[in-house]
């Protein structure tokens, strides 16, 4: 008799525990977003042309209204991709207007970090469902900012497209703060009140005497006047050699870099991350130099361009 009532006990602990378990188990659960997987793009339906005579554009259109009148009542949308390749003539404002999109979720799923990015032959997916597709890992500086949100990601679905985690904030745009850094990707002056001493292009080297092209521009400046980022982006180098002095390279949104030579001193250090008119070092006489100045010079996917133009 004994033995029953101990058998009982146990059995009725097992099943005390099983139960708690189970419990914890399905509440640590629901603090993870949701996670709903899109690797196979390569099936999403392509929309060859904008255009309401074009099947896979109408029926994306359809989509697109439909969810639209969901949200209006509050109802569970569906939220499905189209494929487009961009033409040379698109601009993201046109083709956000086509698709009755929103261009803030065009770029934000497509890594599109400025609304002057060339998308030009790029393959861009389209929601059916406007909101902000915020990166886990986000790399551009539009990126980095929505991140700063304050948002609960516990309450917010995360699709995973073509490998990589995406938080969706549903119906959704850019705050000011965003939007500003989107639209304004020009060019900052490296030397506000710096004189142009010397262009970019082919030139008489003031060292030798001899033709060479120059990469950059000269800025003449009283020494150690403050030297500004052009545009935000992350340091890659703090360095000096023989020619250059102490130099600065920064990598910056849409594969571009800066550089900043001639340095007397540095104001930044490699792998911080530094914002537009941020002081990144000082105007000084180091490397070979007649004089003190500034080199600045513009890269963008490898190929140097003119900064003085870029500026302009």
């Amino acid at each position: 008799m004994y033995k029953r009532i101990f058998l009982l006990i146990c059995i009725f602990f097992w099943f005390f525990f099983a139960f708690s378990e189970e419990s914890t188990y399905q509440q640590n659960y629901q603090n993870f977003p949701v996670i709903e997987t899109f690797s196979k793009t390569d099936f999403f339906p392509t929309i060859t042309e904008l255009s309401s005579k074009n099947p896979i554009f109408k029926q994306f259109s359809q989509d697109v209204e439909i969810n639209y009148k969901k949200l209006a009542i509050e109802k569970e949308t569906n939220l499905m991709f189209y494929k487009y390749r961009a033409t040379k003539d698109d601009s993201l404002h046109f083709i956000a207007a086509r698709c009755n999109i929103s261009y803030d979720s065009i770029a934000t799923l497509n890594h599109i970090s400025s609304i002057h990015s060339d998308i030009s032959g790029k393959i861009l997916l389209i929601p059916t469902v406007p909101g902000l597709f915020v990166p886990k890992n986000g790399v551009s500086t539009i990126e980095k900012i929505m991140l700063c949100r304050n948002f609960d990601t516990s309450e917010i679905l995360c699709y995973n497209i073509n490998n990589e985690e995406f938080y969706f904030l549903e119906n959704t745009k850019f705050d000011e703060t965003e939007r500003m850094f989107f639209l304004n990707d020009n060019i900052r002056s490296p030397l506000p009140n710096g004189i142009l001493s010397s262009r970019y292009g082919l030139r008489n080297s003031p060292i030798s005497g001899k033709p060479l092209f120059h990469n950059g521009i000269d800025l003449a400046a009283e020494l150690n006047s403050p030297v500004l980022s052009c545009l935000s982006g992350k340091v890659l180098e703090c360095n000096y050699n023989d020619v250059y002095g102490n130099y600065v390279v920064i990598l910056h949104d849409n594969n571009m870099k800066s550089f900043y030579a001639h340095l007397s001193s540095f104001a930044c250090e490699k792998g911080a991350y530094v914002t537009t008119g941020q002081i990144i070092g000082y105007v000084g006489l180091t490397g070979l130099t007649t004089g003190p100045h500034l080199h600045f010079e513009v890269y963008v996917s490898g190929q140097t361009k003119d900064p003085w133009e870029l500026i302009n």
